[in-house]
């Protein structure tokens, strides 16, 4: 007698935070020192979706919505009102304090409602999800309920114009809070951040360290299932970010993106789960050439895996499907 296998099929996910410079905005020594990345984004995001539809795949584009804008300005003097300000002890000023209250033709790293119609006039479907609407760190005790309402609101509102409903939700620099919040506007899942196999590790030289040697030897990175997180929401962690090291220690890790991302899709057929890969383009922008190589590669692998019947390309929202 045979015995059936009642294994699920394994998902190949993609999240992709989509933010430019909003990435930074806590940082004057960030914006400038990858200003030449996020100028380049635009054109990482355009290869990326030419291999999107290359190989058919979908992902989830987790978008600051203050890039929908094309412009803002200030109200009274002041830079977006409607927004109730964190209060960070690492941050001493106004949040929206680099925001430029500018024109996307005057000062582009800022606005990006030409990024979204690009995502949504792609010939392969592609969702639409949330990383707020202005990069809060929700997490931190200095986000009030009042802070974290009116940024998800506004990216609600901003969104409305595009007609994108609420779907999927990434935390801002992974740091996760009022999760009840975000399930009140709407949201069905979100990404958690990946349980690090060296969390126990507390000193952070060393910590590095040990990553570092864990890109070297392409260790294979974890793959995971849906559950229920906070707020009764479900959620799916990111397994592996993709970026590339500079200097010599791009050379070291020559491919090892590659390697781990392959072997996170071979883990994910091999046990019937989620291989949950993601991205920021900017970083994908740093090194535009090589990473495309990367992706193309990376992609290309899965793709083989999907039209052999061994596993699926699911958007976050489509993993919430029954």
């Amino acid at each position: 007698m045979i015995e059936k296998n009642n294994k699920p099929k394994a998902k190949f996910v993609i999240s992709i935070d989509t933010e430019l410079a909003w990435g930074g905005i806590y940082d004057e020594k960030i914006l400038n020192s990858k200003h030449e990345a996020f100028k380049n984004t635009r054109a990482a995001i355009d290869e990326i979706l030419s291999l999107f539809e290359k190989y058919n795949i979908s992902a989830t584009w987790a978008v600051v919505g203050h890039l929908m804008l094309h412009s803002c300005s200030k109200e009274n003097g002041i830079k977006h009102p409607e927004i109730v300000r964190p209060t960070y002890r690492w941050f001493k000023r106004d949040w929206f304090h680099y925001d430029p209250c500018e024109r996307k033709e005057i000062n582009s790293i800022w606005y990006g409602d030409d990024i979204i119609k690009k995502i949504m006039h792609c010939k392969v479907e592609q969702e639409i999800g949330s990383h707020s609407f202005s990069h809060i760190r929700f997490g931190d005790s200095g986000c009030s309920k009042a802070s974290a309402e009116s940024d998800i609101r506004k990216w609600k509102e901003v969104t409305a114009s595009y007609d994108i409903k609420p779907t999927s939700f990434v935390f801002p620099f992974n740091s996760e809070g009022h999760h009840d919040l975000i399930k009140q506007y709407g949201f069905g899942i979100y990404r958690s951040k990946n349980k690090s196999r060296y969390s126990y590790i507390h000193n952070q030289f060393i910590y590095r360290i040990i990553q570092i040697f864990d890109r070297l030897i392409a260790r294979c990175p974890t793959t995971s299932n849906v559950k229920r997180g906070k707020s009764n929401l479900l959620t799916i962690q990111g397994d592996f970010c993709y970026f590339r090291y500079q200097g010599w220690k791009n050379l070291l890790m020559w491919k090892s993106a590659v390697r781990k991302s392959k072997k996170g899709i071979d883990k994910a057929i091999k046990k019937g789960e989620v291989f949950h890969f993601w991205m920021h383009p900017f970083e994908v922008a740093t090194n535009l050439e090589e990473s495309i190589q990367d992706l193309d590669e990376i992609f290309s692998y899965a793709s083989n895996k999907i039209e052999n019947g061994l596993m699926e390309n699911q958007t976050m929202i489509q993993l919430s499907f029954k």
